[in-house]
């Protein structure tokens, strides 16, 4: 509810002039006043608190966003209750209070999956052998975007496995001169080792070169010569 007061005002003095701009020999006076004054009382009408024509779109977003917020602290903090009393010992286990939280509420695109004990050794043969590889189109150096969640492999594993370093090895198909090549394929393997560096891994721990042209490749499968390889040590 809100109450307005509203008052205006229009004061003609005098005119000397006709109204078609023109002189007028006789000039007369003209006292011919207009004044307004409006009083009202406002009602809206709704289940909100503020106004939707003075509710700003960013503070609704910042809004939205708080509340999904809270509502998923509420959330955890009920699924963490529940969690300790399924503990037979009385120390809660947090590791598995910390991976059913994220199975639960950290966003698809926030979830970075650990490695382990057991799978180190099965992630460092897949690494090395040359199943988990970086790859690019022709002529570019931009990793593709299937190749983003490679990226994000290598890093975790790395960051799981601080004693351990990777070398980088890029790879050109046949196309193109042979130092063409080399030069492409040192600069594909060159983003990858920045992107790692970038995302948090010591450039200490990681090494470079280009392959050139990958021979052990056929000419019908081009695309899988475009990439980048690693080796674990």
């Amino acid at each position: 509810m809100s109450l307005f007061l509203d008052f205006s005002s229009i004061v003609h003095f005098n005119q000397e002039d006709n109204f078609d701009g023109g002189p007028n020999l006789s000039p007369r006076e003209s006292n011919i006043s207009l004044f307004n004054t409006s009083l009202g009382l406002s009602f809206s009408l709704g289940k909100h608190r503020q106004l939707a024509d003075s509710y700003l779109n960013e503070e609704k977003e910042n809004y939205i966003a708080l509340e999904e917020i809270n509502k998923r602290l509420a959330a955890a903090e009920k699924e963490i209750e529940t969690l300790k009393n399924k503990e037979i010992s009385s120390t809660p286990n947090q590791e598995l209070i910390i991976t059913e939280l994220d199975e639960r509420y950290v966003r698809k695109e926030e979830k970075v999956t650990p490695t382990n004990n057991a799978n180190t050794a099965l992630l460092k043969k897949l690494l090395n052998g040359g199943y988990i590889n970086v790859y690019f189109d022709v002529n570019k150096t931009r990793i593709q975007d299937g190749s983003l969640n490679t990226i994000n492999t290598l890093r975790q594993f790395m960051l799981d496995n601080p004693t351990l370093n990777a070398e980088l090895i890029g790879y050109t198909d046949e196309t193109g001169t042979e130092k063409r090549n080399i030069v492409l394929s040192q600069n594909r393997a060159k983003r990858v080792f920045d992107v790692l560096v970038a995302a948090g891994i010591s450039p200490a721990r990681i090494s470079y070169f280009g392959g050139g042209e990958d021979k052990s490749v056929s000419e019908g499968a081009r695309q899988l010569a475009r990439k980048v390889t690693f080796t674990i040590r």
